[in-house]
């Protein structure tokens, strides 16, 4: 019998590959839960053996599951015994996953790992002002995740000119972990305001953001 109204997974969802795959829930946050199958090939002997995944933009990986087998045996990874020397550690993070064998000879199995995770949608997450008009110094505190890097931000003259200067990286701004100070003379305050943040993935995609200094407020949002 079919219950109507209820969301079944596709068998696409309940399968498992080697590439990207939407697995079709969601995580606590409410972000879309992805997965992908990890060939680790032969496990290691008595160490461990890290396996880059190719995954970019991870933002929380929520779990790890696999399998080795051998001789039509197989083994859960990771495998627990009372006997730790022949425990299998399995763990992963945002490049790699990585398999520890303890003090055993796995070397005859090929692993398999699935990783299920969430990613982050864009590089930027927001640009905090704090609203000092016609000071020397103006204060941007510029808040983004590790899936981005703060490439440049340029500056657009808005008072009679069309003229761009580099504010970051260059003289006019110091960037100290997530505040950067943009520094203009009083004068010029009421004139440069049209800057332009530009952040650029991971995986090589590029994000503006425009914002400006000298007028509080908040731009972009949560990722």
């Amino acid at each position: 019998m079919v219950m109507e109204g209820l969301n079944y997974p596709t068998k696409d969802e309940l399968s498992y590959y080697t590439t990207e795959r939407n697995t079709g829930s969601k995580w606590t946050d409410g972000s879309t839960i992805y997965k992908k199958t990890v060939e680790l090939g032969a496990l290691p002997n008595a160490t461990s053996k890290s396996v880059s995944h190719s995954i970019s933009g991870i933002k929380t990986i929520v779990k790890i599951e696999g399998f080795a087998t051998a001789s039509g045996r197989s083994l859960p990874l990771p495998h627990v015994s009372t006997d730790i020397s022949t425990c299998i550690q399995i763990d992963a993070n945002r490049t790699a996953v990585t398999v520890n064998t303890v003090s055993h000879d796995r070397s005859s199995f090929t692993g398999y790992a699935t990783i299920y995770y969430t990613k982050f949608v864009n590089p930027i997450i927001e640009v905090t002002t704090a609203g000092v008009a016609g000071s020397t110094d103006a204060v941007a505190t510029i808040t983004f995740n590790d899936y981005g890097t703060l490439t440049q931000i340029k500056a657009t003259n808005t008072g009679g000119g069309s003229s761009v200067v580099s504010i970051y990286p260059g003289d006019n701004s110091t960037l100290s972990g997530n505040t950067l100070t943009v520094k203009t003379s009083k004068s010029a305050a009421s004139y440069w305001r049209n800057f332009v943040a530009t952040f650029t993935s991971a995986d090589s995609v590029t994000t503006t953001l425009t914002f400006d200094p000298f007028t509080a407020g908040t731009y972009g949002g949560s990722n």
